[in-house]
């Protein structure tokens, strides 16, 4: 028996081909992340075996997280409600939507992404008739006319996936993705498509930013921040860089922050439109076939939502800068660096930015990991600048850092990201070890 399963895997390896995808099909398949069932901790200390205990396990820390750091300045909350309160000025109705607007989206929607609690994907909607899409147009123009989000449209089914290197029995070791109506992502993407210019128009957002941005990547950015450094080495320099770590930055969103900046940043309509989008949104989480309870979010803006990367860009659009300190931004992920002949200039200047960041995060509610934020000095010297500090704790220094999935190391050698990479590529060369095997 084991000789014949052994027989038949060997003629099945040997039919692996290229050109019919069956190869790279096999390759994703056995490289893909096994998902072992394991229990959860529970907050009273009791393991959560089957799903429905996961998903409200899940559900309660969940609730926990989507909920806004509590911390601010009481005069400037006040400012900044006694600002949402103020009536707006008049201004003309938005354009509306049409039907070929709406059919093209439709058609340029991803196929095989996951859909929500309605169950509808895109390839169901593109087998819509004219007729549908003409119903449809009626209702995205009313939602764009009274400035009101279907209530329906907010509810989130969140699945976890757990986080590499992290305890499994663990709660917050899981990633949540929100898995959303495929009509409400589409009405976010024709949003997005009239606020885009005016974005762009007004600059929003810094040119520092490189997240989520057309033209814009994480190989971009990197070339920046490599070639900076580079350039001061040649030049016998330091460049004291720190790695800032956002805790929750894209769950912890404060919703009165953000409509304060889309108060001022956009016109009334689409402002109207974002207030409605953001309140009164629920999830539940689905683990295996069994779902939680349902809960309400009051914080962050939903992984997975087709406004998210937007919406927390402008968010964090206004944070200070410095003359003397240079910025390497990706989203969440924030680099601070400075270069100069001088190690306590240097230092200096970083403290100066960071001191100016403390306040601009105790502002908008935003939280700093200072111990898993980390402080690296480029250079061929031995001596190192002073520490520096965020909120009054020291940021931990370090000769290595990572940043966008590359290992920085003090002298730019690459060895350590060579020597992590080589890892990574033999555990999967291992793994594919039974295709590879020559005749």
């Amino acid at each position: 028996m084991a000789k014949q399963r052994s027989e038949d895997f060997s003629k099945q390896i040997s039919i692996l081909s290229e050109k019919d995808g069956s190869l790279w099909k096999t390759t994703r398949k056995i490289l893909k992340t096994k998902s072992i069932s394991f229990p959860i901790k529970k907050s009273d200390g009791s393991l959560a075996i089957n799903d429905k205990e996961k998903a409200e396990t899940h559900r309660q820390h969940l609730s926990e997280v989507f909920t806004p750091n509590n911390f601010t300045i009481p005069s400037i909350e006040n400012k900044i409600y006694d600002f949402l309160d103020s009536p707006l000025p008049m201004t003309l109705p938005p354009k509306p939507f049409t039907p070929n607007g709406i059919k093209y989206h439709i058609q340029k929607f991803p196929l095989g992404k996951s859909p929500g609690h309605d169950l509808i994907t895109a390839e169901i909607a593109r087998k819509l008739p004219d007729k549908a899409i003409i119903h449809l147009t009626h209702i995205f123009n009313a939602i764009l006319r009274i400035s009101h989000f279907p209530i329906q449209w907010k509810l989130a089914t969140i699945i976890l996936f757990p986080k590499p290197n992290k305890p499994i029995d663990n709660p917050s070791s899981y990633r949540p993705i929100s898995l959303l109506p495929f009509f409400s992502k589409l009405f976010e993407k024709l949003i997005l498509t009239r606020i885009y210019p005016i974005i762009k128009e007004k600059k929003l957002i810094p040119d520092t930013q490189f997240g989520f941005r057309e033209h814009h990547s994480t190989i971009r950015q990197i070339h920046r921040l490599a070639d900076t450094i580079a350039c001061s080495l040649e030049k016998k320099l330091y460049t004291s860089a720190v790695f800032l770590d956002i805790s929750q930055a894209f769950d912890k969103v404060w919703h009165p922050g953000l409509l304060f900046k889309l108060k001022t940043l956009l016109p009334p309509s689409y402002y109207l439109f974002f207030k409605s989008y953001l309140s009164e949104r629920h999830f539940l989480v689905r683990s295996g076939t069994e779902h939680s309870s349902i809960s309400p979010i009051l914080a962050g803006v939903p992984q997975g939502a087709v406004a998210s990367p937007t919406l927390f860009n402008l968010y964090s659009a206004d944070q200070p800068t410095n003359p003397n300190t240079q910025i390497a931004e990706y989203a969440d992920d924030k680099v601070i660096f400075s270069s100069h002949t001088d190690p306590g200039i240097v230092s200096t200047s970083l403290q100066n930015h960071l001191n100016d960041l403390s306040y601009w995060y105790s502002h908008w509610r935003v939280k700093i990991n200072e111990s898993k934020s980390v402080h690296t000095t480029f250079a061929l010297r031995h001596s190192q600048p002073p520490p520096v500090l965020i909120n009054n704790k020291p940021i931990p220094n370090s000769d290595i850092a990572k940043y966008l999935g590359l290992i920085f190391d003090k002298r730019l050698t690459w060895a350590k990201h060579i020597h992590a990479t080589k890892i990574k590529l033999n555990k999967r060369l291992y793994a594919l070890r039974p295709i590879l095997v020559s005749e």
